[in-house]
């Protein structure tokens, strides 16, 4: 193939391209008198086009014998399953590369400079591709996952997912199984703890008191205190903390919801009419959702440099407790004293609508996501925990596990599911459990008694270090691991 192309700069022939991103289409062509950064020569490029196109095949065949070689009893569930999202994907490929393999010709400057442009598109697209392939088979991979796991109780598996080593049984610390989060330290406090929140790294943890907030650094297990904050006037009793930046919200008994940024009060809502149950940012951290006694609950978005009810939602009857997103955020769950669990789904306008209503005999302060469609939703009484699956055309229990003890708790403190470690932690009266895997299957890892039904708990997001905040101390846990 001979291209006798000259460099409009220099009037030398074109002997390489630049296929690096960001370029000016200009500059995409390069003779023996220009400088790039990492120029390829033509050879190369068109080398390079068709080694894509070769790779995109080797992944189609490659891909699923990666995943048989882990898991061969599921290999043609699996293999169907992949083969389906490649299929839908490949259609992609095909349009950007076979128009430039099959008739792409080469006739002067301008097609010269558009084939580099194209190259350079390909290594993005590429990634883009594998991620796409990744989000379209997670969710059924999840499932088949479910039921192979379903299937195999065995208690090894389990350890092993959770990288847990199996303790001792003992009742020392009040641990009454095997000892997965042991006590490490107290740290004596003035008043009892309402609220606990850690941020994404779990080296600040923030408590509430009272009204006051308590701002403290948190490295290996040992608490120092940074700095208290003061602005309701009322007891903080729910907390929210971004993982991306260093701003947090606080919820009150005084119907307010203040936003905070490097320690400094920068916002106050006061739509709410009743106490401030639970806060829940999205993943963007764009928007977030509040829920409160006065029965409602609202949505926030962050426009033009602040933050803006978007949407409010009246169809509990009652005060709304714990509220949870699901991974996707696509999908909100909420509970309330009227005795129903609502079901919400965002549509393309950003609005959220009610999906499914769930009647109860009794009302649940708790409920949380531990999969894209899958909630564990606990009874006010805290006699059991169950599991519910979101379906297309209608809402399914799939289990239920009764517990020993009965009774509502003294304080309110909500479940929390530790994607890490794949555990939901749920406090009941005195006693705090943890449960693996809480889908189709429950299977309790390990229970803490204590003394006093008044705490709040919350756990570091790489599951590492469990803490309890009571009437006059917190209580460290650190995670087993040997």
């Amino acid at each position: 193939m001979n291209i006798e192309v000259l460099c409009p700069e220099h009037n030398e022939q074109i002997i390489q391209l630049d296929i690096e991103e960001n370029i000016d289409l200009g500059r995409r062509t390069l003779c023996v008198e220009c400088q790039g950064k990492k120029p390829v020569s033509l050879k190369q490029s068109f080398e390079r086009l068709n080694a894509f196109y070769q790779e995109q095949q080797n992944n189609k065949e490659a891909l699923p014998y990666v995943l048989i070689a882990q898991l061969e009893t599921l290999r043609k569930t699996l293999v169907q399953e992949i083969n389906s999202s490649i299929a839908s994907i490949q259609i992609e490929i095909n349009q950007r590369v076979s128009p430039l393999q099959d008739n792409f010709s080469i006739v002067g400057l301008s097609q010269l400079q558009i084939l580099g442009e194209r190259l350079s598109s390909l290594t993005s697209f590429q990634e883009r591709f594998l991620q796409k392939l990744i989000l379209n088979l997670k969710p059924q991979l999840y499932e088949i996952l479910d039921k192979f796991f379903n299937q195999n109780p065995q208690k090894g598996l389990l350890e092993k997912q959770l990288s847990l080593t199996k303790g001792n049984s003992t009742q020392e610390d009040g641990n009454t199984m095997d000892t997965y989060y042991k006590k490490i330290s107290e740290v004596n406090i003035e008043d009892p703890c309402q609220a606990i929140a850690f941020n994404q790294s779990g080296n600040i943890m923030i408590s509430t008191s009272k009204n006051d907030i308590f701002v403290w650094e948190f490295q290996k297990g040992v608490l120092n205190q940074q700095r208290v904050l003061r602005e309701h006037s009322g007891d903080v009793v729910s907390l929210c903390v971004s993982r991306k930046q260093n701003f947090f919200f606080s919820g009150s008994t005084d119907a307010q919801i203040v936003v905070w940024y490097l320690w400094k009060a920068v916002g106050r809502f006061n739509e709410h009419k009743g106490r401030i149950n639970c806060l829940v940012l999205n993943k963007s951290e764009e928007g977030m959702i509040s829920s409160s006694d006065d029965g409602s609950i609202r949505v926030w978005n962050y426009i033009r440099s602040e933050w803006r009810c978007g949407q409010v939602m009246r169809n509990h009857k009652g005060p709304v407790y714990q509220i949870s997103l699901n991974d996707q955020n696509t999908l909100l769950v909420s509970t309330s004293r009227d005795n129903t669990v609502i079901v919400w789904e965002i549509k393309e306008n950003q609005q959220w609508y009610q999906k499914y209503q769930l009647g109860q005999s009794v009302y649940g302060k708790k409920v949380c996501f531990v999969y894209n469609c899958k909630f564990v939703w606990v009874p006010h009484n805290a006699n059991s925990i169950q599991v519910f699956e979101i379906g297309q055309k209608q809402l399914n229990k799939l289990t239920e596990m009764n517990l020993e003890d009965n009774g509502s708790d003294g304080q309110f403190s909500p479940l929390i599911y530790n994607k890490t470690r794949n555990i939901l932690v749920q406090k009941q009266l005195n006693k705090v459990t943890m449960i693996y895997k809480p889908t189709s299957s429950l299977n309790v890892l390990q229970s803490i008694d204590l003394k006093d039904d008044h705490f709040s708990i919350e756990m570091t997001d790489e599951g590492n270090y469990l803490i309890q905040g009571g009437i006059n101390k917190f209580i460290i846990y650190q995670l087993n691991e040997q």
